[in-house]
């Protein structure tokens, strides 16, 4: 029914009247554990003047089941919104000091301290977290984790911090893909700067860990499509090839492998062999947006913008809730 009335408030244009109302209909019961209830309060809480009621239920949540870390993780989240940091504060140290797995909010809690200036702070849970470390793999996720936190302000402190989880776990597959995602970070920023030179050292770096993670897997194929897109993201346009071309190999059908391929070619320049492989992609599934989005850009790139726009507004159509998509689309239409 509540449904039924806020789509009639919309077509009426009487939308604000029904969310007063609405506001304070979902007031009562404070607390209940209720799904549907859950989620209008959940999209809610977006909303300044709801925040209050918000965060007064979350409470009432909280006082019933002390435990539930999505709520205190919510509670936390709004404490912050509202600028109240003690309770942030106290929240996000509540849900460190109680979890059974500290890592999992350690980083959390140290990006709140990060943004609230208490540095110290966070440096201090990091330190706490390698005495507490019981073992080589535990020790090796708090370097990560502290790795992940200084990767923000001091790079180079934060390479330490990947080298010595690398020591310590030097097959890990975890670790090499963490210290290989750094390295990549680090390269576009380089690149950003406009440091070609060490970009590139700091590419080929990334590369390596991944190959080397990859030797070490059993989930080699999810590893090799990252490498892939890195090696084509880093210049490595022949090595990319080779590689997406072993992928279609072994399964012809592998359509994100013939999406990758489709890039390398539209990257090297060669637009009729990126349409061929689009093409290709599009008869095994129709429904895969970025090939359009792709198809778009070559045909912007032959200055077809007609035919741009229709080949984004089909990746629209396809995932209408895909931001990129649209803003893609938007920009094409700025500049027809």
């Amino acid at each position: 029914a509540m449904k039924e009335l806020e789509r009639i408030a919309q077509q009426e244009g009487q939308y604000d009247e029904f969310m007063t109302i609405l506001r304070e209909i979902r007031r009562y019961p404070h607390g209940r554990q209720d799904t549907e209830i859950d989620r209008w309060w959940t999209r809610r809480e977006l909303d300044t003047k709801d925040r209050p009621a918000a965060i007064t239920r979350r409470e009432v949540i909280f006082r019933k089941a002390p435990n539930d870390a999505s709520n205190i993780l919510s509670l936390a989240r709004l404490y912050e919104q509202e600028k109240d940091v003690p309770r942030a504060q106290a929240k996000y140290e509540y849900l460190y000091k109680t979890t059974e797995n500290p890592m999992q909010y350690a980083q959390t809690l140290s990006l709140f301290y990060y943004r609230t200036g208490m540095h110290n702070k966070a440096h201090d849970l990091f330190k706490s977290l390698l005495q507490k470390a019981n073992s080589d793999a535990a020790k090796a996720d708090a370097y990560l984790v502290y790795g992940q936190f200084l990767s923000l302000s001091d790079p180079g402190a934060a390479q330490v911090m990947y080298d010595n989880a690398r020591k310590l776990m030097p097959k890990n597959v975890k670790v090499l893909g963490s210290y290989s995602n750094f390295l990549e970070f680090q390269a576009r920023k380089a690149s950003g700067r406009g440091e070609g030179p060490k970009a590139r050292q700091l590419w080929a770096a990334s590369v390596a860990l991944l190959q080397e993670a990859i030797r070490g897997s059993e989930q080699v194929e999810g590893l090799r499509k990252v490498l892939y897109r890195r090696m084509m993201d880093a210049g490595m346009l022949d090595k990319a090839k080779q590689g997406y071309e072993t992928l279609l190999r072994e399964n012809p059908k592998n359509v994100e492998a013939r999406y990758g391929l489709s890039m390398v070619y539209y990257s090297m320049g060669d637009m009729d062999a990126a349409v061929a492989q689009c093409d290709a992609a599009v008869k095994t599934d129709p429904n895969y947006g970025r090939i359009y989005l792709l198809r778009g850009s070559i045909c912007r790139a032959r200055s077809d913008m007609d035919g741009a726009v229709k080949e984004v507004a089909k990746a629209v159509t396809i995932q209408p809730l895909n931001l990129v998509f649209r803003l893609e689309l938007a920009k094409l239409y700025i500049e027809m």
